[in-house]
């Protein structure tokens, strides 16, 4: 009896338990979007994925975690907006999926499901809105401006359908056209609220502005009822770039938008100078005295003095008492300069004083991270990395920027490490598990158990470029060029809008199959420092590989049924 009392007791208590975990995954994400309103993107990202852990049973818990992993790398963030429209089946949701995908090129994709769209939500504006950032994606202009026109006239149009209407302008060959949209801009940009500032904003970026244009905008920058600082700082980085600038004169009225003596002013005008290269003016500015004040201008003064080399000066501050810095920071500046000053012996220790300072502090070795990635202290960075993804909360995080670090590195076996360990944290993440496939094939031919995965991969999502460009990968190492090329059937694709790495894939695929004229166009739009080594050495191969004997290819995946766009360049071209 006491044995069936006691059954009976846990199972009556495991509802009460998910309803603790749900609430505290609640708190958790609410924290993550208080943090997040902060700038304190590590607190965000870390309380969304404790809450994600906890309970990802609850569309709000999913949206936040999309919103954060959406910062960092939209693809990530398909599938939890995805998992919260199948929880809610809210089409706002549905509307965020679709511009994930388009934020990470997944064009097919993202037609699939604003097809869904479509259907349950067709009267909302913002569904025609999400149309017109498709259509525009898909380059097909003449749709997307007259999608963002019908925005416009309903009378219900978000201030983004603007900018949307001015962009798909720019897209038509039409002059007229063009100077429509560049008109309604500068039409908006006289309004005296936000939404004439943005237009402003956007304007100033604008490389056609004329030097009458320019200074006019200029103006209005500077008159604006809800002008900023920067927006201040900006209209002066426009009178630089007229004719016969006086840049003095724009640095002196620079420095009168901020008070005298106002460290938070002389931090953000410490960043103004820095974007503009005026290391030496930020010294002038920041003198040391000043930056012993706080950590943010201690450490642009040490920004600025790294720029310049002034290694043995930043030596002699570091060295004096009480630095605004952490320790660890202090440390890792320090071991730098040793470094850069040839000082071996002694940097290496400093490098050990780092590793001690931060051993049991997860939050502290985060931010020594953060800091080697920044000054380009690889193996630091890795060091850090490797401890912080023992830390469930510093994990993801971790793992991402450690990824990304390889990746600029171009170091294409390290990624492919990372990526082995990082699956083995997340086995259920396709993201992660494509680019685990991704890289092997880039460093090996596939074995027919990975050719497998990876077509098992299209098959499930058959409308997501990224998993046919891995497909395609693998045939292409197979030596099968026919299927590689058969990958690409039927999918809306701009490759000029693409990731550089997916134009390579495609180029080598053109070139295996002797698609020479096509393969030439497409190198025009890939620059080779953005490639990783084995990705150029694909693109540079000449002529078509060997075929396998037909007999012996596996069968590629259909294309979609409901293709928007055609298929890739004909040989004919």
């Amino acid at each position: 009896m006491l044995a069936v009392a006691l059954i009976a007791a846990a199972l009556l208590a495991q509802p009460a338990y998910d309803h603790f975990k749900l609430w505290r995954a609640l708190q958790l994400t609410e924290a993550s979007a208080q943090a997040l309103r902060a700038n304190d993107l590590d607190l965000a990202r870390e309380k969304a994925q404790v809450a994600l852990q906890l309970w990802p049973f609850d569309p709000r818990v999913l949206r936040q975690a999309a919103i954060i992993n959406g910062l960092s790398d939209p693809r990530h963030a398909i599938f939890l907006w995805l998992g919260a429209w199948k929880l809610s089946r809210d089409p706002a949701d549905l509307r965020e999926v679709v511009l994930s995908a388009l934020a990470s090129n997944e064009l097919a994709f993202a037609a699939e499901e604003f097809t869904t769209l479509q259907t349950l939500d067709p009267k909302n504006p913002l569904t025609w809105l999400v149309q017109a950032r498709l259509d525009l994606a898909l380059y097909e202009w003449p749709e997307a401006l007259a999608a963002a026109q019908r925005v416009l006239d309903s009378g219900q149009a978000p201030d983004d359908a603007h900018f949307v209407y001015a962009q798909a302008t720019q897209l038509s060959p039409d002059p007229e056209i063009r100077a429509k949209g560049l008109d309604h801009l500068r039409l908006l940009s006289t309004r005296s609220d936000l939404l004439g500032l943005r237009a402003l904003r956007v304007l100033a970026n604008y490389s056609g502005n004329n030097p009458f244009q320019i200074e006019d905008l200029a103006r209005l920058l500077e008159q604006h009822p809800l002008a900023q600082r920067e927006d201040k700082l900006l209209a002066l980085s426009l009178r630089g770039r007229l004719p016969g600038a006086n840049d003095t004169a724009l640095e002196d009225a620079a420095r009168g938008l901020f008070p005298a003596n106002d460290p938070d002013s002389l931090v953000t005008l410490g960043h103004w100078l820095m974007s503009q290269g005026k290391y030496s003016e930020v010294l002038e500015l920041i003198d040391t005295q000043t930056a012993f004040q706080r950590k943010d201008l201690f450490l642009i003064r040490l920004d600025a003095m790294a720029v310049l080399k002034q290694w043995a000066a930043i030596k002699e501050i570091l060295q004096r008492p009480d630095p605004p810095i952490e320790e660890e920071i202090r440390l890792l500046f320090e071991a730098r300069t040793l470094t850069e000053l040839g000082e071996g012996l002694r940097a290496d220790l400093a490098w050990d004083r780092v590793r001690l300072a931060v051993a049991n502090d997860p939050k502290k070795l985060r931010d020594v991270a953060a800091y080697a990635a920044k000054l380009n202290l690889d193996d630091v960075a890795r060091a850090a990395y490797k401890d912080l993804i023992t830390d469930l909360d510093q994990r993801r995080g971790a793992f991402e920027q450690w990824v990304a670090l390889e990746r600029r590195e171009q170091k294409t076996e390290a990624l492919h490490d990372v990526l082995v360990n990082m699956a083995q944290y997340y086995p259920s993440d396709p993201v992660v598990r494509n680019d685990v496939l991704y890289t092997g094939f880039l460093l090996n031919p596939p074995t027919d158990a990975q050719l497998e995965a990876a077509r098992q991969q299209v098959e499930q999502y058959p409308t997501l470029l990224s998993y046919r460009i891995t497909l395609a990968l693998g045939y292409l190492r197979a030596q099968q060029p026919a299927a590689a090329l058969h990958v690409f059937e039927g999918l809306p694709i701009n490759w000029s809008q693409d990731n550089v790495s997916w134009r390579a894939i495609f180029g080598a695929v053109l070139r295996a199959n002797g698609l020479e004229a096509d393969a030439r166009e497409l190198r025009k739009i890939i620059p080779n420092d953005e490639l990783l080594p084995e990705e150029l050495e694909l693109l540079n191969q000449s002529g078509p590989v060997a075929r396998s004997s037909p007999s012996s290819a596996p069968s590629a995946p259909p294309p979609p049924p409901s293709s928007p766009a055609p298929a890739p360049a004909s040989p004919q071209n």
